[in-house]
């Protein structure tokens, strides 16, 4: 029976992400509306969870409770609205769902605000709510501003707060914070170079952990309507993990309606603790390759379908299937 509900709930968040975007109107100028709806499945050709690493994984924004290694789950729908009010003023609003198994769902419920004040400068301000199915539960809260200076150099500076619960257990809570900066600087018409650096600090009932983040990113745009982008991410915590993930990703316009992103991206650690991570190897390595294809089937109404392929030396190997929807009233 609760096999069948949950099959049951999938198909009908299918069918709502297929007719949801057809259903809402907005009118003016600059007063408009941006819907997005996605489902996510992942296939796990194998899959062994290992013990807990404790690393944040490549250049993925912290939505977890504690500092562990993503599940991936096998069903995942995401629904998001981008309300524009004027051509300064904006507010997004964010619900996903995933689903692994019949006791690991998740919920997370969030929202963004933006306001430039000026041509130049800009303040967000948003929050979110996560809820996994009898295990954690917490809100975390972000404050951020962007000063952009004659289009040339971009400075973003931005703060985080979380505050969590383990429902598993008694009386075990933890918070933490973050503070991030982000430059980037226009070389020329066709060059940008951007760097960002991450600290992450966390206290609980029963440990404590810090982390740092440096994040370089180079944008290269050719004439031949193809844009290439090469990062490098470094990281290390606490935990006498060191990391690093070089990555590389090509966006090709292939005509007036479709684009084709290309990515690859490679993550090594290594842990300086004498246990090591697990069965006394003391590295975490993995390769990701991904394929996105935008296509804009009708004016405003766009479709995109994802493809991506993950394995690791830790006997994990899977492949994701994403479909996407997005529209603009």
């Amino acid at each position: 029976m609760s096999k069948f509900y949950s099959n049951s709930r999938i198909s009908y968040l299918i069918l709502l992400m297929l007719i949801l975007p057809c259903e809402t109107k907005a009118q003016g100028l600059f007063f408009s509306t941006r819907i997005k709806t996605e489902y996510q499945y992942t296939d796990y050709l194998e899959y062994k969870y290992p013990d807990p690493i404790y690393f944040e994984y490549p250049d993925v924004q912290y939505t977890q409770l504690s500092p562990y290694i993503s599940d991936f789950p096998e069903h995942r729908f995401l629904f998001r609205i981008i309300q524009n009010f004027d051509y300064r003023t904006a507010l997004t609003l964010r619900y996903q769902y995933s689903d692994l198994d019949e006791d690991s769902r998740q919920n997370m419920y969030g929202f963004i605000f933006n306001r430039n004040i000026t041509d130049e400068f800009g303040i967000t301000v948003g929050s979110q709510y996560t809820d996994v199915k009898g295990e954690l539960s917490g809100w975390s809260y972000d404050l951020g501003c962007k000063y952009n200076f004659a289009g040339f150099t971009m400075i973003n500076p931005s703060f985080s707060y979380y505050n969590n619960k383990d429902i598993s257990s008694e009386g075990n809570k933890s918070s933490a914070y973050s503070v991030s900066l982000l430059i980037r600087q226009t070389i020329n018409v066709v060059t940008a170079l951007q760097l960002k650096y991450l600290y992450f600090r966390s206290k609980g009932d029963t440990a404590k952990f810090d982390s740092n983040t440096l994040v370089l990113w180079y944008s290269r745009y050719f004439y031949t309507e193809t844009a290439l982008h090469l990062s490098l991410r470094y990281h290390w915590n606490s935990h006498n993990i060191k990391s690093y993930a070089p990555g590389l990703e090509i966006v090709q316009y292939l005509n007036w309606a479709s684009t084709l992103r290309l990515m690859y991206r490679y993550y090594r650690n290594r842990s300086g603790l004498e246990e090591g991570l697990q069965d006394n190897v003391d590295s975490f390595s993995s390769h990701t390759i991904s394929a996105v294809l935008e296509y804009l089937v009708i004016k405003d109404l766009t479709l995109s379908a994802k493809y991506r392929f993950y394995i690791s030396n830790r006997n994990i190997k899977m492949s994701t299937y994403l479909l996407g929807l997005e529209r603009l009233f």
